[in-house]
């Protein structure tokens, strides 16, 4: 297994690129074009004026013109600690953090080429599809797709074939045939609307574009909260939004059991998830640690001063200071992940600013306590929740949500 570095190149133009408004992408940074563990993304436009911040191709702009050979011949070099390179539509609607849970599982066996495969009949049995039969090739669906850094220098050095035409195609096509690859799955990738896994981390919006300028992460609506622990547990009006999404864990338990607090079958429906979608199970040598984040923070110093920690009236405490954190048995050995939501804000109104700097002292603080540190924040909460009890070790900072994770991690 690999740990991979992965960047992901967001295919745009330098005129769409200077009104695109993604602050809450993760954006590597271009000065270093340093890689870290994990996923980071760049915007790719092809050359022209105008386009600071992102990776200008010595290759002119245009549509299946050669842009993604470009891309993929020069990545390697460009960010030379990179194990894998992607390229990305800007119609792809992504949550970051679970795409990254996602490909880094895929990845952890250093595949060569993994996309949406597409063969002779979902390319549409045309002349320049991959044969119906004795096919040797298949190629990538272009909304989201990569190659191993060994792969995309291959394709640099050894094919010398065309490159302008249905680029997405020929590029699997020349993989196949000089570089000797194989097409490896991606999980999930939707395609079109309505979403076909309403918690795929990537989704291909196509005709509603736009709806890709927001985060496919969890989000709290006050009028109707989405909270697990308390539908388990049977609390009032949290069981009226149980099935807003049929499919959710919460719909699924309240459809097999109208008992309260069965963790028999709630274990159930978790195994059936972790079969489903294995990438959301955790490593056996990896801490998890939830953090409690959120509503739980109402001053910029929360970390540092407990007076800016939420509290009840009851003088429970929501967020959770340095002093829980020292309290902490953590084996230094480990890599450590982080699942927070930085979102759900019922209590009060989050402010972003407190949020992250919040995170900043808390992933700073965790930086030397662990082997590495990884954020998969605002994650769809029912995905949070499966990988949290799939932990062999799990450490709870406080709420309902992470405790009832902690004691289904003792029956999986």
């Amino acid at each position: 297994m690999i740990a991979a570095r992965v960047v992901v190149g967001i295919f745009t133009t330098a005129k769409e690129f200077a009104a695109l408004d993604r602050p809450w992408l993760p954006v590597a940074d271009l000065q270093t074009a340093a890689v870290p563990v994990g996923v980071s993304f760049v915007y790719v436009v092809g050359a022209g004026p105008g386009a600071n911040r992102a990776v200008v191709l010595n290759f002119p702009e245009g549509m299946n013109n050669g842009k993604s050979f470009e891309w993929f011949r020069t990545a390697p070099e460009r960010f030379p600690s990179a194990t894998h390179i992607f390229k990305m539509d800007t119609d792809t609607a992504i949550c970051p953090s679970a795409l990254e849970q996602m490909l880094m599982h895929t990845l952890s066996s250093n595949p060569s080429y993994v996309g949406r495969i597409h063969n002779h009949s979902s390319c549409g049995g045309f002349p320049h599809c991959p044969p119906k039969t004795g096919a040797t090739w298949s190629y990538m669906s272009g909304a989201l797709y990569g190659m191993s850094t060994k792969a995309a220098t291959c394709l640099r050095d050894a094919y010398s074939g065309p490159i302008a035409g249905i680029e997405d195609l020929m590029i699997g096509k020349a993989l196949h045939a000089v570089c000797g690859v194989t097409s490896s799955p991606l999980p999930c990738l939707c395609q079109g609307s309505p979403p076909c896994n309403n918690s795929c981390p990537a989704w291909h919006m196509q005709s509603a574009k736009s709806g890709a300028n927001k985060p496919l992460c969890a989000v709290t609506m006050a009028e109707c909260p989405y909270r697990l622990s308390d539908i388990v547990a049977g609390f009032g009006k949290s069981r009226e939004c149980a099935c807003a999404d049929p499919e959710s864990l919460a719909c699924r338990y309240l459809s097999a059991t109208a008992a309260p607090k069965d963790l028999t079958v709630l274990a159930g429906l978790v195994a059936g998830v972790l079969r489903d979608k294995p990438w959301l199970r955790i490593p056996k040598t990896t801490t998890v640690i939830h953090v409690r984040a959120g509503d739980g923070i109402t001053g910029p110093r929360c970390f540092s001063d407990p007076s800016d920690c939420f509290k009840t009236a009851g003088g429970g405490q929501y967020g959770m200071h340095k002093a829980i954190f020292d309290a902490m048995n953590i084996d230094r050995r480990q890599p450590c992940a982080i699942y927070v939501n930085t979102v759900h804000c019922t209590a009060h109104e989050c402010n972003p600013e407190h949020q992250q700097q919040y995170m900043q002292d808390v992933v700073r603080y965790l930086t030397g306590k662990c082997a590495s540190v990884a954020v998969r924040a605002n994650n769809p909460p029912d995905d949070a929740f499966v990988s949290m009890a799939s932990a062999n070790t799990l450490i709870v900072t406080g709420g309902q949500f992470g405790a009832l994770a902690r004691r289904l991690s003792a029956m999986l």
